[in-house]
């Protein structure tokens, strides 16, 4: 166990309280009690100082009202005082001792500023979303129809070589590793995203303030996915193509035939999936 890393981890809790339970269990099968830990409230009902008992060392901030994941994880990064800062969502669990691997990495890089590692699917499989390209509107159209991995493009959506060490263009959220002083120089997330398309908006941001990112093929943490918002509720369907509006509008407005086939693309799956989500309660229902 290796106790002296400059580095606070990061969750933003909305009613994640038993999954939160579950990754400090299995932080601890990694690392004492030192490591510090941050939590954002964004759930005021739901009281998280019990989880002290599990872990000692866990700084918790309360919000009177959701603030989204962007702003919650600013506020908690501004709360730490530690070199590092890893970002991860509270539906993981840790099956390695991966984060002094990505602190050497940047402590022997300074022109890096973030490292992302391989993520894995519950079923072991590695979670795509640990590397990604570029979103562009063909990619992403590809990975919409599910065609991705049938139609080779030079710049597919989700970069295939999983098991490479290499310079990174997107990192996932999910867990992500992030020099605090390239944090700072960028202001952190862009808070208008509130939840979703977050750490693809500050990867670029990232890059374009000439940090650069890299990947690490070392399995880190199991990704549940999904967390406290259910896959076809009405606010995950909302927030996620609320996202889409606001990257599309950021990186693609100044192109505005190109915007607005891609808004129209995104108001028709926003539909396609409201409908889904419709039919799958009213069968619940009649069942």
């Amino acid at each position: 166990m290796n106790n002296n890393l400059d580095l606070s981890l990061i969750f933003i809790n909305y009613y994640s309280k038993e999954s939160l339970k579950n990754v400090l269990f299995s932080i601890k099968n990694y690392y004492d009690e030192n490591l510090e830990i941050i939590i954002f409230n964004n759930s005021p009902e739901e009281k998280l100082e019990d989880l002290k008992e599990i872990y000692l060392n866990i700084k918790i901030i309360n919000s009177e009202k959701n603030l989204g994941f962007t702003k919650g994880c600013n506020i908690a990064v501004n709360n730490s005082n530690k070199k590092y800062i890893l970002i991860l969502n509270p539906d993981i669990l840790f099956i390695n001792e991966f984060i002094s691997y990505g602190i050497k990495f940047l402590e022997e890089n300074k022109d890096f500023g973030a490292v992302g590692f391989k993520i894995l699917n519950p079923d072991g499989t590695i979670q795509k979303e640990s590397l990604r390209n570029f979103p562009t509107p063909l990619n992403t159209l590809l990975k919409f129809l599910n065609l991705d991995s049938l139609l080779k493009i030079r710049y597919s959506y989700f970069d295939r070589e999983l098991d490479k060490s290499k310079e990174a263009n997107i990192l996932s959220g999910a867990c992500m590793l992030i020099r605090k002083e390239a944090f700072l120089n960028i202001n952190g997330f862009d808070e208008s995203f509130f939840l979703y398309g977050d750490d693809i908006d500050l990867c670029i941001r990232l890059k374009n303030k000439g940090w650069k990112l890299y990947y690490l093929p070392i399995e880190s943490v199991i990704h549940y996915k999904g967390g406290s918002l259910y896959k076809y509720s009405f606010k995950r369907i909302f927030y996620s193509h609320r996202a889409m509006f606001l990257f599309s509008k950021k990186y693609y407005s100044k192109n505005l035939i190109l915007l607005l086939i891609i808004y129209s693309g995104i108001i028709l799956r926003f539909i396609f999936l409201i409908l889904i989500s419709i039919l799958i309660r009213f069968s619940k229902v009649l069942s």
